[in-house]
């Protein structure tokens, strides 16, 4: 069964691999600013290049004063340490190389950074996978080997839904904050075919970024902007044709298919933010 899995899955990585022009890779830097502003009407565009971001009022079109983010960053930090005091994924001690399914919609994993993409098959298995993708193309066996890697952390729950990855090593604090952020707008929003996996590497020598971990959950180098963590893979999990976006692309299309549409949440709370009403009396009010 499993083996016949593969092959179908063998032959649909072959269509999505086929060659086509590269785009040019979507800004990584850009659409992280876009999530983690996500409850505020903030818009974010690329300056000069890609590591300059700038932010805008969407109600003014304006760039926020210092003393405007600075307020706005307070008020966040506020709201985010009380999230992360009830984050699940966060909160969950998940032994190395084990998981953990937190709910429907969310799951955490602690891997070693040795972590194969093959070890949960048997051996036989595994010499089935190796003569299958013998004298495939190169892209069309890294993108089988990411894709069975991928779905091996995957059950049930997860079938024929959408899954966001957000992959980082035990060390990064960037890596905590937005599989918190991620968690937070889940179970906030009224999303129903998205479920999110965290993945955190075991990296106690910082050696991730050299890791054939890494590389093969994210082979395409050449096609990120950015080489940050934590990093991001979004799956369509369709059993016949999975189909997959990496790093910026894959924030893209977190944000255009659920997260965009709820952007503002907390604007009320953000007096620069907050649209001025007229008040009965002739003057402005907030309230």
């Amino acid at each position: 069964m499993r083996l016949a899995l593969s092959l179908a899955l063998l032959f649909s990585v072959s269509i999505l691999a086929a060659p086509t022009p590269p785009p040019a890779p979507t800004n990584k830097l850009l659409m992280m600013h876009r999530l983690y502003y996500l409850p505020f009407t903030l818009n974010f565009t690329q300056g000069s290049n890609t590591n300059e971001i700038i932010p805008t009022i969407a109600l003014t079109g304006k760039v926020p004063t210092n003393e405007e983010f600075t307020s706005l960053n307070k008020t966040w930090e506020g709201i985010r340490e009380e999230w992360a005091k009830n984050s699940l994924v966060l909160n969950t001690n998940v032994g190395i190389n084990q998981s953990s399914r937190i709910s429907g919609h969310l799951a955490s994993h602690h891997i070693a950074l040795d972590r194969g993409p093959f070890d949960s098959l048997s051996v036989g298995e595994q010499i089935q996978i190796k003569n299958l993708l013998q004298g495939t193309p190169e892209i069309v066996t890294k993108t089988f080997t990411q894709v069975r890697f991928l779905k091996s952390f995957l059950n049930d729950f997860d079938s024929n839904r959408n899954v966001l990855f957000v992959v980082g090593p035990s060390w990064c604090q960037s890596s905590r904050t937005y599989r918190m952020l991620v968690e937070s707008y889940l179970k906030k929003l009224p999303l129903t075919d998205l479920t999110v996996h965290s993945i955190v590497i075991e990296d106690p020598k910082n050696q991730v970024f050299e890791s054939p971990l890494m590389s093969t959950l994210f082979p395409n180098s050449g096609n990120y902007s950015h080489n940050t963590v934590p990093r991001f893979l979004f799956l369509e999990n369709n059993p016949e044709k999975p189909v997959l976006f990496e790093e910026g692309e894959a924030l893209s299309q977190l944000l255009d298919r659920y997260f965009g549409r709820y952007r503002g949440f907390f604007d009320s709370q953000v007096a620069f933010l907050s649209p001025r009403m007229r008040g009965l009396s002739g003057g402005w009010t907030n309230r």
